[in-house]
């Protein structure tokens, strides 16, 4: 009888130990049942289990244009004719353009044909550079221009540099949404 006693006393102890662990296994399932459905919550009904990325907003899409007639572009100031004291006149026999690459000299000298070999004052070679320039700005060129460096006006020759604009670098910064080996 003893044996039989000690067998059921440790039989009891076995189911006792195994509900306990039951019980145990069941309140730490639980615990992360309801701690997961609470963190998933912040508060505005947001998920926080969605995928990243899920709601991001919509971009408008990138309409790329290429003839230059839909590219608005800054008009040139009119009457920007500076008023000079003497009002010397002398005959334009023709320009000289010093370093335009983009557009040829006969085309530029197309622009101002009917200022050469007429006699013009210092104010026509405002308008001269101004209707240079414009010809780059018709092209697109919004970066380029046409100067006029003092010069002594003795061969009856004027000569202009061209300011060609140019990129140079490109600098491209990560906003945070991609990997840097996305962008490079």
């Amino acid at each position: 009888m003893n044996e039989q006693m000690l067998i059921r006393t440790f039989s009891l102890a076995g189911c006792r130990r195994r509900q306990t662990l039951i019980e145990k296994y069941l309140f730490v399932i639980s615990f992360l049942f309801v701690s997961v459905s609470v963190v998933a919550e912040d508060g505005q009904g947001s998920n926080f289990l969605k995928r990243p990325g899920a709601d991001l907003p919509v971009l408008p899409e990138f309409i790329h244009q290429q003839d230059s007639e839909s590219i608005l572009l800054p008009e040139l100031p009119q009457g920007l004719i500076p008023d000079y004291q003497n009002n010397q006149r002398f005959m334009l026999e023709g320009i000289v353009l010093d370093g335009n690459h983009v557009v040829s000299d006969a085309e530029l000298t197309a622009a101002v044909d009917s200022f050469i070999g007429t006699e013009i004052s210092l104010a026509d070679l405002e308008t001269i550079r101004l209707a240079l320039t414009q010809v780059y700005k018709d092209k697109g060129y919004t970066s380029s221009g046409v100067i006029l460096k003092d010069q002594h006006i003795s061969d009856r020759m004027i000569k202009f540099e061209v300011i060609e604009g140019r990129l140079e670098t490109i600098n491209i910064s990560n906003a945070g949404r991609l990997h840097d080996s996305y962008i490079a």
